[in-house]
């Protein structure tokens, strides 16, 4: 299938007929992987360039290999496919800017063909039609615009300012024209019209609209959608289906005399276009499976190679420009920036590295040393940012001094994310050095802007702050600080502070307020002012590195607050202004399980969001007594304990935390241990634990151990509920032990008793333990 735009217009037809076709063509692209490879596959033919032919510029068209039709460039073999629009509805048909850094084409985002134009790097992009039209040639001095529009039903030629404005009508007749090319000295338009004979052939005529000469006189259609001359303005290109019904590529003499024909077969060619050089055409055809592929062959038709592999996808409309040359390649030609906002696009593929030159330090050694030059002395001092569009990867430095003693002031890169910003100084020559990363290089766009000082910059432009909470962003990358401004006392071990902005609030009642400041990439300050001008100042509070600013404001007293970075480092920040939130009380204390035999400690761990501190603490035992700091207390009785903490911040802020103190005081005892005097080898014998609990019942466990060397070793355990006696009353544990021929052989047995109570901890565990005499053993 042939998708074509302008060449497949019927006669008659007008713009608004593209709109169905370009419909069709997404629907078709649907159908296939919309992720493909913007270069050719690894497998394809590839375009050997000579050397001459290799600085013939870049090469646009319109292609589907993204899912719907936009512009993209590539290099004349067919390599660094880049796309440069991203647009809805479906761009197409570019043009080159004579320059080489911009493109105009059509869009339909609107549901009509607007004419567009874009930086070549995918920036800047602005509409230039309102009512339709189709961009067809722009002048050799990048002055006006040709273009076609069919708003009063048939497709008329009109010309336009690159910018849109100046729209002056060149043909009005009840035909279709439109308009294809200009020669290169300017003075004459191509166009393509059905105006004579009803089918489209091609035509010439002044760049005013007169002198209007017909070129061809072909039964068949000739098509002029991108006619044009070759760079000697000597003979023209075009595309007609004058060889049985098929479109293919030809050439005539600028008369229209000497008609060649350069392709044939059972397939289409068409849009043919020259290279810069006159030495090829570059043009598309449907020769390698029915989807559109662009191909490049000599001017006489031989050695057609294939630039594009992209099966189901359409390559289309291929443009070509001339590589322009880099005047700024070397230092000494930099190109000078006389007032900013400033932007230039350039192609740095030719480029190259000079003897001296040193890369950028942040470059990290990848550097792709393809460099431009540019300088800038700037009248008065300003915060200025370099920054750079491409679609790979560059790097920007900022030098003073010359060549040979170059100072970096500063550099972005891949390596570092952050802008190449810098405080330009009135009368001092900065120079800007632009470069590829990784090898890569082609089309870039420079910028360099003046980065504005933020609106609150002065004290008398303070941000009025009319409610609390209160939260804003502000930019210090381009503050300062004025005469007779103050440096926040918390500041001066850090430097002080070089660039600020200022908040002002006046609150309706008194009371605690908080201020702080959050950047992500650098140390701040914030300090609370009153007075009534910038040299009058009485600090109140002060804070840094994020800590809260707070300090008891006094309704109706405005209170200034002073946001600055601190160590000369500058960027965006977000400021906040809230009431203070009150103090959040918590203690604990030790031994949780308190008893009447402890030494209780309580400790506060109370804290103050606002970060002032706190006054000296005050406590309830819930016993009638009372302490302050982190006091120790000793409780006369077990019970159940309200302790209560009341904690005060030194601007008056107050909380309470209480907690229920449980002492219970557990306490057993063994009070008897029975053990036999002396047993023979087996002989079995009676030992009985008796215990004691005075104050509540308990669950106990008797472990029973015996001597061996060394040490002692358990033998047996007895668990039984201990009722609560307080008149000594005891329950008794019995065990039995046989005696055993190593007792006899030691002649000694002595024996342990260890009580140890479940669930609950012993107030007094010095009595849990009990030895009996040794028991003599015998054989």
């Amino acid at each position: 299938m042939v998708h074509r735009f302008h060449a497949t217009w019927s006669p008659g037809g007008a713009i608004s007929r593209l709109i169905p076709l370009l419909a069709l063509g997404v629907l078709l692209t649907a159908c296939h992987d919309a992720e493909r490879s913007l270069a050719p596959r690894s497998g394809g033919r590839q375009f050997s360039l000579s050397a001459t032919q290799a600085v013939n510029g870049k090469i646009a068209f319109h292609s589907t290999r993204d899912g719907d039709f936009q512009i993209y460039v590539m290099n004349p073999d067919g390599s660094g496919v880049a796309r440069v629009t991203n647009d809805t509805g479906g761009s197409v048909d570019p043009i080159w800017s004579p320059d080489g850094k911009r493109i105009a084409y059509a869009n339909f985002h609107s549901g009509r063909s607007e004419v567009f134009v874009i930086n070549v790097v995918g920036t800047g992009e602005t509409q230039l039609t309102t009512d339709g039209g189709f961009p067809g040639a722009w002048s050799p001095d990048g002055t006006r615009i040709a273009f076609a529009n069919s708003s009063d039903g048939d497709d008329e030629i009109f010309l336009m300012n690159p910018d849109g404005s100046g729209v002056t009508r060149l043909t009005d007749n009840s035909f279709n024209d439109r308009p294809s090319g200009w020669s290169p000295n300017g003075a004459q338009i191509l166009f393509q019209s059905d105006r004579e004979d009803g089918d489209e052939e091609i035509y010439v005529m002044n760049a005013d609209g007169g002198g209007v000469t017909r070129l061809t006189h072909s039964p068949g259609r000739d098509e002029g959608d991108r006619a044009g001359w070759s760079p000697d303005g000597a003979r023209i290109v075009f595309s007609s289906d004058r060889d049985a019904g098929q479109l293919h590529v030809f050439v005539m003499n600028a008369d229209g005399s000497g008609v060649t024909q350069l392709t044939s077969g059972d397939f289409v060619d068409d849009d043919p276009v020259w290279s810069p050089d006159g030495q090829l055409i570059a043009f598309h055809s449907t020769r390698d499976g029915g989807d559109e592929d662009i191909f490049v062959m000599n001017a006489d038709g031989s050695g057609v190679t294939q630039l594009t592999f992209n099966d189901g996808v359409f390559d289309a409309v291929p443009v070509w420009t001339q590589l322009v040359s880099l005047s700024n390649d070397a230092f000494a030609n930099a190109t000078v920036i006389s007032a900013l906002p400033f932007s230039d696009v350039v192609d740095i593929s030719a480029a190259s590295m000079e003897a001296g030159e040193p890369p950028s330090s942040c470059s990290g050694g990848s550097s792709s040393q393809r460099t431009v030059w540019y300088s800038f002395t700037p009248a008065v001092s300003a915060v200025v940012t370099a920054s750079v569009a491409a679609q790979f990867s560059t790097v920007v430095g900022v030098y003073s001094g010359g060549l040979g003693s170059l100072a970096e002031i500063t550099c972005r890169s891949p390596f570092v994310v952050r802008d190449a910003t810098f405080l330009a100084q009135a009368g001092t020559t900065y120079h800007i050095q632009v470069d590829g990363m990784f090898g890569q290089t082609g089309v870039l766009e420079l910028r360099l802007d003046v980065v504005p000082p933020p609106p609150n910059d002065l004290f008398v432009d303070a941000t009025a702050i009319g409610a609390l909470p209160f939260s804003g962003t502000v930019d210090l990358t381009a503050a300062s600080t004025e005469g007779g401004e103050p440096s926040p006392s918390c500041a001066a071990p850090f430097g002080g502070v070089s660039s600020s902005a200022w908040y002002r609030f006046t609150p309706t009642e008194t009371g605690s307020i908080s201020a702080n400041a959050f950047s992500g990439g650098f140390s701040n300050v914030v300090a609370a002012y009153t007075g009534t001008s910038v040299s009058s100042l009485t600090e109140v509070a002060c804070g840094v590195f994020g800590n809260r600013t707070t300090f008891h404001a006094v309704a109706n007293t405005t209170y200034y607050f002073q946001v600055g970075g601190l160590f000369g480092q500058r960027g965006p920040l977000e400021f906040r202004l809230e009431v203070t939130p009150p103090p959040v009380a918590n203690f604990g204390f030790s031994p949780p399980d308190a008893s009447t035999f402890d030494v209780v400690q309580f400790f506060d761990q109370s804290f103050d969001p606002g970060g002032v501190g706190f006054a000296p603490q005050a406590w309830t035992f819930g016993d009638g007594t009372t302490g302050t700091g982190n006091p120790t207390h000793r409780f006369a009785a077990d019970g159940d304990y309200s302790v209560q903490l009341t904690v005060t911040t030194l601007d008056g802020r107050t909380a309470v935390a209480s907690q229920t103190l449980r002492v219970r005081t557990h306490d057993i005892a063994i009070t008897r241990f029975q053990t036999p005097n002396a047993a023979s080898s087996g002989q079995t014998r009676r030992i009985v634990v008796s215990i004691n609990s005075k104050r509540y019942d308990e669950t106990v466990e008797v472990r029973l151990l015996r001597s061996v060397p060394g040490g002692f070793q358990q033998f047996g355990s007895l668990t039984q509920f201990v009722p609560m006696d307080p008149k000594s009353g005891t329950t008794n544990f019995n065990f039995t032990y046989t005696f055993t021929d190593d007792d006899a052989q030691i002649g000694k047995v002595t024996f342990k008793a260890v009580a140890v109570m479940s669930g609950a901890r012993d107030a007094l565990p010095a009595d849990d333990e009990a030895i009996g005499p040794p028991t003599k053993v015998s054989r």
